[in-house]
């Protein structure tokens, strides 16, 4: 991950899970939780082609997520 814009929240991202048979996971929540709380901020993940999730610490142990996705096919594992 990088910065796009660090006093807007904005985030760069990428997930590669080869071992699972995905190439990319171009909208991956659970690490997009997981760099929120570690930052302990609000984010606007932008993954892969375009997708763009949104994660937040949501108190202590919690956290949120949602945004926007591409689709870009169905894989079986």
């Amino acid at each position: 991950w990088a910065w796009a814009d660090e006093a807007a929240g904005r985030v760069r991202a990428r997930v590669f899970a080869l071992a699972a048979g995905v190439a990319e996971d171009e909208a991956c929540g659970s690490a997009s939780l997981v760099l929120a709380s570690r930052l302990d901020r609000a984010l606007t993940i932008v993954h892969g082609q375009g997708s763009v999730v949104r994660a937040r610490p949501a108190g202590p142990g919690y956290a949120e997520v949602g945004g926007f996705v591409a689709h870009d096919g169905v894989r079986a594992l």
